[in-house]
């Protein structure tokens, strides 16, 4: 199964547009998540993106790991 969508413009502090595909397969007895995400920062941060890019990582997995949990 797959969801997915995108902000072409936005008024957030932090990105122009961003968009976000999930896509859920079988994975024996549980379901694997992928979930990707795109951005288009402000210029202002984009000298920032590689920290950005890591604390971003460490918050998404830790609430696709809650999903986990819910589950």
């Amino acid at each position: 199964e797959r969801w997915a969508f995108r902000v072409d413009e936005t008024g957030a502090p932090m990105f122009e547009a961003f968009a976000e595909d999930y896509r859920l397969s079988d994975d024996g007895p549980g379901t694997l998540l992928t979930w990707t995400v795109a951005m288009r920062l402000r210029a202002g941060l984009r000298p920032g993106f590689p920290l950005f890019r890591l604390s971003l990582g460490l918050v998404l997995r830790r609430a696709a790991s809650g999903l986990a949990r819910v589950a």
